[in-house]
């Protein structure tokens, strides 16, 4: 194994509402690679795309 093979890739995009002491935030986060066999032989081996590689996540919490 390398270095590539042993690392988690994903990407995503989100959206963020700052008020003056509350953040309110919604992304969306796309897996790439799986650092863990999951029966694929590709880099991009995540088994089921809309199952295994797609999350939203939804978020209120206070700036930092």
């Amino acid at each position: 194994h390398n270095f590539l093979q042993e690392t988690a890739l994903g990407t995503g995009m989100g959206v963020r509402l700052v008020f003056q002491s509350l953040v309110i935030r919604l992304d969306l986060g796309i897996a790439l690679h799986a650092p863990y066999d999951t029966g694929k032989s590709s880099y991009y081996n995540i088994p089921d795309f809309w199952k295994d590689g797609v999350r939203l996540n939804f978020a209120i919490g206070y700036p930092f």
